[in-house]
């Protein structure tokens, strides 16, 4: 099987705000000035997109917006998303995935607190559940292998037999 990346959308992930591109199936080139968000949208998003995790294996880290102090950045119903269309063996293939914040009911003082994100989950556009979208990444992608391709240090790591 063979799985290639054609198109992206990323929307407020880390630092973020909104990127899109479509990719050749034979050559592409991603150039840009340091800190502009290259390894977010290239190694990051899909990662939390397929697999829950970022780039290096963390399955607790920052996706949603930053702001000026460093500090997680919550608003009323932003929405962070990751899609990719995969073209696998000539049958187009796209998966999203959303997270939106969640509050808790307001206190006294009308205040809201941030409680959680939603998850969703979109296989070819329809909604799953999180076992349904699993199990297609599962059967399409090598977490190993992704691995592979974002951690410098993923191979001192093995088993000398591995």
């Amino acid at each position: 099987m063979r799985a290639i990346l054609t198109e992206i959308e990323v929307k407020n992930f880390m630092g973020v705000d909104n990127f899109s591109a479509s990719f050749d199936a034979v050559e592409n080139t991603i150039s840009a000035a340091n800190g502009t968000g290259k390894t977010t949208v290239m190694l990051h998003a899909p990662n939390w997109m397929l697999f829950g995790i970022n780039g290096v294996g963390d399955t607790k880290f920052r996706f949603k917006p930053i702001d000026k102090t460093n500090e997680d950045f919550h608003v009323l119903n932003i929405e962070t998303s990751v899609s990719c269309k995969y073209d696998v063996d000539g049958e187009e293939i796209s998966f999203n995935k959303t997270a939106t914040d969640e509050y808790t009911k307001k206190d006294s003082n009308g205040v809201a607190k941030f409680k959680a994100n939603k998850i969703r989950y979109f296989l070819n556009e329809f909604e799953v559940s999180a076992t349904e979208y699993k199990a297609k990444v599962d059967e399409l992608f090598d977490s190993e292998a992704m691995k592979m391709l974002g951690q410098t240090h993923y191979f001192m790591n093995l088993h000398w037999e591995k």
